[in-house]
């Protein structure tokens, strides 16, 4: 696995699905906690435009992100199975990798 981070090559390395994957999680509850908060606050006072509008404007940052994220997944994994499980990883590399490509994508896919 320390391999994958100090010679990091995209064909090569599940290194980036991880780090996006922790990037992401942790955006996501930020961004989930801002509209969780502007949604109460339209509760309060329901005729106030600025706090729907914030609500919306965070849900549609949080798609963005998942969306991004998706398309980086199929992005890397049309690349990685275009170009052949061993061609790409190597006998060296375990299935592991093109397994977690592949769930990185399915879990993006359920997350929109």
């Amino acid at each position: 696995m320390e391999a994958s981070v100090t010679n990091y090559r995209f064909y090569y390395s599940p290194f980036d699905l991880v780090a996006i994957s922790i990037i992401k999680l942790i955006l996501s509850l930020i961004l989930i906690f801002y509209a969780e908060a502007a949604s109460l606050r339209s509760l309060d006072s329901p005729y106030e435009p600025t706090h729907k509008r914030s609500h919306r404007i965070h849900i549609a940052l949080l798609s963005l992100l998942c969306l991004t994220v998706l398309a980086f997944g199929i992005v890397k994994g049309g690349l990685i199975l275009g170009l052949g499980r061993e061609k790409a990883f190597g006998a060296t590399q375990p299935l592991v990798y093109g397994i977690a490509i592949v769930v990185s994508v399915a879990f993006s896919l359920v997350e929109v």
